[in-house]
């Protein structure tokens, strides 16, 4: 293998919130590989930063790998397996020395899957993949055109007939569905069906005795609408077209009927200029025989026809197709003829050269674009199997076919040879198409009801939906229409329908989210159930009711990986981490607990369920190497955690102690190293001894049980209350004679370290109202307050600092409070245990509950994560100033305020204060140098005074006039400076206090540096490399052919023979200088009033690459 030594790249990263795998290459990764596969361990002694104990290996560094010893897995060590400082070493090599000891600590913990200390090439290759995954997935799903399911709906008056044709009108918005027996169906943009008609001739009762004496019903074969005059034209096998008036959206009405055609319309297309509606428009439809029939209505919004014909009394004016030689005042028909004999399946009109396109199942006659007036060259296109669907797009200038060999392709208008691409991925016929201009996509539909998005600039397949309508059965095909599928124009956003059968189904392009709200960050789609924080690899795990899992970059919100179904389709409804940080523990509502490794997302461990009720409580016990969960069931069951090979874990529900409660368990709260504290619906409060799972003590006893409860309590048979979980309903408050439950209880472990016997260390949320409990006390009730200002919410969300100074509450409501706890009740004996205690910050932080809060440290600040059931889960100071959403495009940075959503007043100041500082600094620069500057021009300018002005082209001082910037220039760039500044400070939040004064300090000087900076740089780019003691022989002049080529990067070049010299000098040059003397130049120049002077150079054009021949 070669040696990687001798080419290895060195790429340094300058930002602390780069992650080193968003910035690895792939020499990085064929380095890396290299590294792996050569690497030998050397000795014991290399595993000494790993078999750190627990505590040492915290006091070491904050994100050291601190596994438990029960789960600590004995891998043997081999060769490719890398220690964190090996690690180190490698990545320095492949990457550079300016990597952050933080940052290799971080990926490290991320890559240690096994929590052994190790890092193989397997487990960085897997965490690699994972990455490369999401991403992709991300970025897919920005571009997937459909983000919903389908919306189906049944068509019952088509009494199981197929639709034959959808029609989309713009105003007033509306879809019509028309059946193949004549049923019009009209629909709202939201597909709701408001109205149905009965068409071909059967409402009346003379329309009826006529059809009776016909053998075979008509059919409708196409429909289309006329949008200048607002009607409907709707074409049928008895060889007519009628026209629905479809002004009013109250009542449709059939206005003309057109009949006693020479053979049956199967496709229509209409045109209208949409600039001039009142111009001339066509009406085009393709017969069964292969013709294509022109109408051209001279004045459409007046009238389409002449003189009505038909009988007296009769609603619908009716009018004899062969008669039409009388309405030439209105109307005129012209018959295109064709070679072949089959149906025109579909055509459609071009405006731009006055051309028509229709394509027939014929193999040589598949697809044609044939001019109107037959004066131009009809292009054919020949397919073996002919086209059964097509269509065009102008602005494109692509032409999309589908036929029966269940090909897309995608041709040039005017290029029949061979098409532009062939798009293949359907297993059965393709039977419509339509192009998105917009979105340059092209949408097809099979028989089998399957619809594939292409992208038309890479020819890939973007997105497949399989649309499941409910007549299709197992191995048969449904029945359609020969037009199912079409798209709206003015509906917002823009949909695609399809029919199957006597239904139609509506997909809806882009967000399905209103508009209006289109712009709020959301975490995930649904409600979210929870959120943790991770302190070994500093992130944030949420998750959310449709059983997905995000893992989030606390420090940026950057969205790491998602995981999907990952309960199926149950809700989630409780989350923690274990001690390691490695693994997620989640339970469903359905009595399902699953353990994730964070990092890859795999399914380590499933614990079985004890019942199939909801899951609301889990908690890691390492003294007791097992997993305990609490839920509905009314038990508490435990899980031996010392196997982690093992895949299925069972369930241990011989609690020593008994299962004690008569109601479903709704919390359970753990202060280490020995206590237990489980709380149920009907308000008992439990506080048991881990150790030997004995009860310790009883803080309320039971209340009043309800009649569920005794049957219960009788029978052995738990009654199961058929609620909703508590977080998604608004109104908590108990109903009458009902105890309250207990939502939430928290152990304020500080106390209990400092043995403080008679101070609360648990508090329990009850209705609104926070309980505190002495456990150790004689009394146990020593304090409570209610924590809401409504009397009917109630608090779902509790945490506290480390220090238990400050209690944090979220209801349902959305609003969080920060209330200040040192100090509250610490004496049970104390009379302000029943007031409230003081009030820190409060801030309404979300639109809905707040169902989880939790305070987690970084660089020595102290933060506060909330999740809430609007979709959202933020990140927060503990005085109130928002971060940032996790799902937000806009990343933050936990180390620079400047990029939160609410960057604190101090950071502003400084960043004033910083800035203003710089400005001075370059102000006295710069002026010290300009000093300088002047001082030298003015030297000059007493050594020009004695020679004449022509012979000095250009000076000092005009140079510097002409680099320097005027007023208005200054002002402009003074301008740009101001807005720059205060882009950075007032783009972030309505927060922020206004600070004018000292932004408008920061413009003056900012003009001022500008200017001088321009005439600093002018100066060194036209200056700097000229010897002025050689180019200034002739006075002070500063541009010359000899000044351009005698700088230092063309010292080597020869001077011409004929070297360019201004009118000015008409005389012999010679050179005092000796390398000049055996090259010298004369110049004849004629009269002056027959050679105009030549023009003076500009500075600009003397450098190295002007030609001076």
């Amino acid at each position: 293998m070669e040696d990687f030594d001798d080419f290895c790249y060195v790429e340094n990263f300058h930002q602390d919130d780069v992650r080193i795998e968003e910035e690895l290459e792939r020499h990085h990764l064929e380095q890396l590989m290299y590294w792996f596969h050569v690497h030998q361990p050397t000795s014991s002694e290399d595993d000494s930063d790993r078999r750190l104990s627990p505590s040492a290996a915290a006091a070491a560094s904050p994100f050291s790998i601190v596994a438990p010893s029960f789960r600590q897995r004995t891998r043997r060590r081999r060769a490719g397996m890398l220690t964190l400082s090996e690690f180190s070493d490698v990545l320095t090599k492949v990457i550079g020395t300016d990597i952050q000891e933080k940052q290799v600590e971080s990926f490290f913990n991320k890559l240690d899957t096994a929590s052994d200390g190790y890092v193989d090439w397997n487990e960085f290759c897997t965490y690699m993949l994972m990455q490369f995954r999401e991403r992709d997935f991300v970025q897919t799903l920005r571009l997937l055109p459909f983000q919903s399911e389908a919306k189906i709906k049944h068509i019952v008056p088509n009494k199981q007939e197929p639709t034959v044709k959808i029609v989309c009108i713009d105003s007033p918005a509306k879809i019509i569905t028309i059946s193949k027996e004549g049923s019009m169906c009209v629909w709202s943009p939201s597909l709701h069906l408001e109205k149905s008609y009965r068409i071909n001739g059967t409402d009346g009762p003379q329309q009826q005795q006529q059809q009776s004496k016909r053998r075979v019903r008509e059919w409708v074969t196409d429909a289309v609408h006329l949008g200048n005059c607002h009607r409907l034209a709707i074409a049928s096998t008895g060889r007519d077209i009628r026209f629905y008036d479809v002004t009013t959206a109250d009542q449709y009405y059939e206005e003309l009927q057109l009949y006693g055609l020479s053979d049956v319309a199967v496709s229509l297309n209409y045109w209208f200029d949409e600039k001039v509606p009142g111009s001339q428009s066509l009406l085009l439809f393709g017969d069964d025989r292969g013709a294509v029939h022109v109408l051209y209505f001279s004045k459409p919004l007046r009238q389409l026809f002449a003189v009505p014909f038909g009988k007296k009394g009769e609603e619908t004016q009716r009018i004899y197709f062969p008669d039409l030689k009388f309405h030439t005042e209105f109307v005129s028909h012209v018959r295109l003829e064709a070679t072949f004999v089959d149906p025109i399946r579909r055509l459609i009109y071009l405006p731009e050269n006055s051309y028509v396109a229709l394509c027939t199942s014929h193999s040589k006659y598949s697809m044609v674009l044939a001019a109107v007036d037959n004066k131009n060259k009809s292009y054919v296109f020949s397919l073996s199997k002919g086209v059964d669907c097509f269509d065009y797009s102008r602005s494109l200038n692509v032409l999309a076919t589908g036929s029966s060999d269940r090909m897309v392709r995608l041709w040039n208008a005017y290029v029949i040879t061979r098409p532009v691409a062939v798009l293949v991925g359907h297993n059965t016929n393709v039977i419509d198409v339509k192009i998105i201009e917009s979105r340059a996509i092209v949408i097809s539909y099979s028989r089998e009801a399957v619809v594939k998005v292409w992208d038309m600039k890479e020819y890939v397949c973007l997105q497949t939906i399989a649309v499941k309508f409910p007549n299709s059965h197992l191995g048969r095909l449904p029945d359609y229409g020969p037009f199912p599928m079409a798209t709206t124009h003015s509906l917002f956003p823009k949909s695609v329908l399809v029919t199957a059968n006597d239904y139609v189904a509506m997909l809806k392009l882009g967000q399905v989210n209103d508009p209006v709200f289109s712009s709020t960050p959301l975490t995930h789609k649904t409600q979210l159930c929870g959120a943790v924080y991770n302190a070994c690899l500093r992130q944030v795990v949420t998750a959310a009711d449709d059983s997905s899992i995000g893992v989030w970059d606390a420090t940026t919100g950057e969205k790491q990986m998602l995981y999907t179904g990952a309960h199926g389709r149950e809700e989630i409804t409780a989350l923690t981490l274990d001690d390691t940080g490695r693994r997620l523990i989640t339970g469903a509502r359905n009595g399902t607990i699953k353990v994730w490794n964070v990092q890859n997302g795999h399914n380590l461990h499933q614990l079985e369920a004890v019942d199939d009720t909801e899951v609301s409580g889990i908690v890691c016990v390492p003294e007791k190497k097992s997993i305990l969960v609490v839920g509905w069931s009314r038990k508490i069951a435990l899980y031996n955690d010392t196997e982690p090979d093992n895949l299925l874990l069972r369930a241990n529900t011989d609690w020593k102690g008994g299962h004690l409660h008569n109601d479903d368990i709704l919390s359970a709260a753990v202060c280490p190293p020995a206590l237990l504290a489980t709380a149920s619906y009907d308000g008992e409060i439990l506080v048991w001894f881990l150790e030997t799972e004995v009860l310790f003590k009883k803080l309320r006893k039971t209340r009043p049980i309800r009649t569920s409860a005794r049957i219960s309590a009788m029978t052995g048979i738990p009654q199961r209350a058929s609620r909703p979980n508590s977080r998604h309903r608004n109104i908590q408050k108990p109903l009458d004679g009902q105890a309250s439950p207990v939502d939430k209880l928290l152990f304020l472990p500080r106390r209990a370290e400092a043995k403080q016997s008679e101070a609360a260390i648990l508090v329990s949320s009850e209705a609104g109202t926070l309980r505190w409990w002495s456990v150790f006390g004689q009394k146990t009730e020593i304090g409570n307050f209610c924590a809401c200002v409504d009397g009917d919410e109630c608090v779902l969300a509790l945490c506290t600092t480390e220090a238990n100074d400050l209690l944090i509450t979220g209801d349902t409501q959305g609003k969080v409070t920060v209330w200040k706890i040192e100090e509250y009740c610490v004496r049970p004996d104390d009379r302000s245990n029943v007031l409230a205690p003081g009030v820190a910050f409060s801030w309404n932080a979300h639109s809905n509950v707040v169902v989880s809060a939790e305070c987690f440290v970084h660089a020595s600040s102290t933060y506060l994560l909330t999740a809430s059931t609007d979709s959202t889960a933020k990140l927060w100071t503990l005085d109130g100033l928002a971060i940032g959403t996790f799902g937000q495009k806009k990343q933050w940075s936990l180390d620079n305020p400047l990029t939160w959503i609410e960057p604190p007043q101090w950071a502003i100041e400084e960043e004033d204060e910083r800035r203003t500082k710089e400005l001075l600094f370059q102000s006295r620069e710069n002026k010290e140098i300009e000093e300088d500057v002047d001082q030298e021009n003015a030297d000059e300018n007493v050594d020009d005074k004695s020679q004449p002005d022509n012979d000095i082209p250009l000076n000092h001082r005009k140079l510097n006039r002409l680099l320097s910037f005027g007023p208005e220039t200054s002002k402009n760039a003074a301008q740009k400076e101001s807005s720059s500044v205060r882009s950075k400070t007032f783009a972030f939040g309505s927060k922020v206090p206004n600070h004018n004064t000292r932004v408008s300090l920061g413009t003056r000087v900012a003009g001022q540096m500008e200017r001088l900076r321009q005439d600093r740089q002018g100066r060194r780019r036209f200056m700097e490399g000229i010897d002025f003691s050689r180019t200034n022989r002739y006075g002070t002049l500063q541009c010359c052919a000899y000044q351009a080529v005698n700088m230092p990067e063309l010292e080597e070049v020869k001077n011409p023979e004929k070297m360019f010299q201004s009118s000015q000098f008409p005389f012999k040059t010679t050179s005092n200088d000796p390398s000049l003397n055996s090259k010298t130049a004369i110049v004849k120049v004629g009269p002056r009033s027959t050679a105009p002077p030549m023009p003076r150079q500009d500075p600009a054009l003397c450098n190295k690459d002007t030609d001076l021949s």
